[in-house]
């Protein structure tokens, strides 16, 4: 699990200083789509919701993870949507 945390914190950092660069949220999103980790989805979600409305590209990949089997995956890619998709909240 430790190693995986790492895996994700060079993309964080990579999105904390640019929103919008495309490498971090594209493996962002990819771990939020495919890691088997509960843990690691809730996390990318997260990331995404830091990023807010530059992760755009992510909203189809939060859209299916609130069908996630993880509960925490599922409030996790709700809370970001409504970042990432200010319109969804309204």
């Amino acid at each position: 699990m430790r190693g995986d945390l790492i895996d994700l914190n060079v993309p964080a950092w990579l999105v904390r200083f640019d929103p919008a660069e495309s490498h971090g949220l594209e493996v962002i999103i990819e771990t939020l789509r495919s890691d088997p980790e509960p843990g690691q989805r809730a996390f990318a979600a997260y990331l995404l919701r830091q990023a807010g409305p530059a992760a755009g590209a992510a909203i189809p990949a939060l859209k299916a993870a609130l069908n996630d089997k993880a509960d925490i995956v599922r409030r996790a890619a709700a809370s970001a949507l409504r970042k990432v998709d200010p319109a969804v909240g309204k």
